[in-house]
C-alpha cells in the first residue's frame, strides 16, 4: 500500500535487549564500552526492524494517506493499537477526528489494519493545486510491549548477535559489503517474524 508520510512521534521508551544481558553475551565484564554498547543496540535493533518489518519495542507513529481505502495497513508489526484517525474536512481542510465506531482495527494480521465499517466516507478537502502530502492521517502504537521482556526471545536473540559481531569486528561497518555480509549471516534468525508486505 502506498502512503504519502510515515513518521515516529513518540520514540520507544526503553531499549529492545537489556545492556547487562548484551554485555553478558559479549562476555564484556567493564563499563568502559557501555556507550558504545548501547549505541550497537540502537544500531542492530533498527536493522532487524526494518529488515523485518517488526517493532520490538512501543512506538507511535503517525501514518499519513491521500485518499480513503477500504482496508488500511499499518506498516510495523504487531499493531497495539489506534489512538486516532483524522481527515481534513471538505469545507476548510481543518483536521477532525473521526468517530472510531465507523472503523474497525484488527491487531491479530501482520501488518495490521484499519478496516473502514462505513458505507460512506467522508469528503476529504480539495488541494487545489496545493498538492498536500496527506489528506487523512492515522496515529497508532505497535510493538510486543515498553519493556526488553516483552520482546520475543529470537528477536532478541537476533539484536545481540549483530551486536556481537559489530562490537568485534568493527572494520566490517566501513563498507557496504561488510554490512552486506553481517545482514546475510543474521537474517535466518528472524525470517519467521518476517513481515512480508504492508
Amino acid at each position: 500500500m502506498a502512503y504519502r508520510s510515515l513518521i515516529v512521534t513518540v520514540e520507544p521508551a526503553a531499549l529492545a535487549v537489556d545492556l547487562t544481558a548484551c554485555k553478558a553475551w559479549l562476555r564484556v565484564d567493564h563499563d568502559d564500552d557501555d556507550t558504545i554498547i548501547t549505541d550497537l543496540i540502537k544500531a542492530a535493533t533498527e536493522a532487524v526492524q526494518y529488515e523485518t518489518r517488526i517493532q520490538p519495542i512501543n512506538c507511535t507513529r503517525r501514518l499519513g494517506l491521500k485518499e480513503w481505502k477500504q482496508e488500511i495497513q499499518l506498516p510495523f508489526s504487531p499493531l497495539s493499537s489506534v489512538t486516532t484517525v483524522e481527515y481534513r474536512q471538505a469545507t476548510d481542510g481543518q483536521w477532525t477526528t473521526w468517530n472510531s465506531s465507523n472503523y474497525e482495527v484488527v491487531t491479530a494480521t501482520r501488518p495490521g489494519l484499519v478496516r473502514l465499517n462505513a458505507q460512506t466516507w467522508p469528503d476529504l478537502y480539495e488541494d487545489n493545486g496545493e498538492d498536500l502530502p496527506e489528506r487523512i492521517r492515522i496515529t497508532y502504537v505497535s510493538g510486543y510491549g515498553s519493556a526488553y521482556s516483552n520482546v520475543p526471545a529470537d528477536i532478541r536473540t537476533a539484536i545481540m548477535a549483530r551486536v556481537s559481531t559489530m562490537y568485534t569486528h568493527r572494520e566490517l561497518l566501513s563498507d557496504v559489503a561488510g554490512l552486506k555480509e553481517i545482514n546475510g549471516v543474521y537474517a535466518p534468525l528472524t525470517a519467521n517474524k518476517r513481515v512480508l508486505r504492508f
